[in-house]
C-alpha cells in the first residue's frame, strides 16, 4: 500500500481563491481525506480556501495492518487593496506584476526623494517641515529717564548776570577758546526717543536635517 500523489494547484492564493486537490493511492483499503471525507484511491476535488490551508491524505491497508499518511499545503498571502504603496528593495527597471514605480505617472504620486508624512486629508501633499517666521517690524523705545539736572559750564567760562525785566541771563567768555564748549540752563525730566529698525537676516543650507537614511523604490498597488 502506497500514495502515489497528493498535490494542491495552485499551491498560492492571494486573499481568496478556489483551488483543486488531487490525490492518487494504491493498495488500500480505505483512504480518508480532510477536506472531504473517505474519497476513492484516486480522484480530485475543489477546495475553497482563505486562509493557508494544510490537507492531509490517509491510506490505510486492513489486510495487513498498515496506514500511510501525506499531507500538502496551499499558503494564502493577504489581498492588498490598489494603491497601497510600500518601499521595495530591487531593480527599479524590473517592477513585479501588479506594481508600479511611484515616480508621478500612470496616477501615481511621485515619491522620488520624498519622506513619507502622515496625513490628515486624501492625497495631501504639503511641506511639513516649511515655515516661516513674522518679524516686527519698526518699533519705538526710549531711553530711561532722567531727573532733572543742570549741565555746568567748563570752568573756561564764566557767567554774568544782568537782570532786567525779563530776568535775562548772558553768559560772558572768560577765555575759552571754543566757544562750542559752553553749556546752560536746566534740563527738566526727559526721554529721548530711539527708534530701533530691525534689518531681516536669512540663513540657507544644503546640509540634511534628517537622520542617516537608505533610498528604496516606492511601489504602488495597481
Amino acid at each position: 500500500m502506497e500514495i502515489l500523489a497528493l498535490e494542491i494547484a495552485p499551491e498560492t492564493v492571494v486573499g481568496h481563491g478556489e483551488v483543486t486537490v488531487s490525490w492518487r493511492v494504491a493498495g488500500a483499503t480505505s483512504v480518508l481525506l480532510s477536506c472531504g471525507g473517505i474519497v476513492e484511491a484516486e480522484g480530485s476535488c475543489p477546495l475553497d480556501v482563505a486562509e493557508t490551508t494544510t490537507v492531509v491524505l490517509t491510506a490505510f491497508d486492513a489486510t495487513h495492518g498498515k496506514a500511510d499518511c501525506r499531507q500538502a499545503t496551499v499558503t494564502v498571502t493577504p489581498e492588498i487593496v490598489p494603491g497601497t504603496i510600500i518601499p521595495w528593495w530591487g531593480d527599479g527597471e524590473l517592477i513585479p506584476d501588479g506594481w508600479a514605480v511611484c515616480d508621478g505617472t500612470d496616477g501615481t504620486p511621485d515619491l522620488r526623494d520624498r519622506f513619507i508624512y502622515g496625513a490628515d486629508t486624501p492625497h495631501a501633499d504639503e511641506h511639513a517641515d516649511r515655515h516661516a517666521h513674522a518679524l516686527p517690524g519698526e518699533r519705538k523705545a526710549s531711553s530711561d529717564e532722567d531727573g532733572a539736572h543742570r549741565h555746568a559750564p567748563p570752568q573756561a567760562w564764566g557767567a554774568t548776570r544782568f537782570e532786567k525785566d525779563a530776568g535775562g541771563r548772558f553768559t560772558v567768555d572768560l577765555g575759552a577758546k571754543d566757544a562750542a564748549q559752553a553749556a546752560w540752563s536746566e534740563a527738566k525730566a526727559h526721554q529721548h526717543p530711539v527708534v530701533v529698525a530691525p534689518a531681516p537676516g536669512y540663513r540657507s543650507s544644503d546640509e540634511t536635517a534628517g537622520p542617516l537614511w537608505h533610498a528604496l523604490h516606492y511601489l504602488m498597488k495597481r
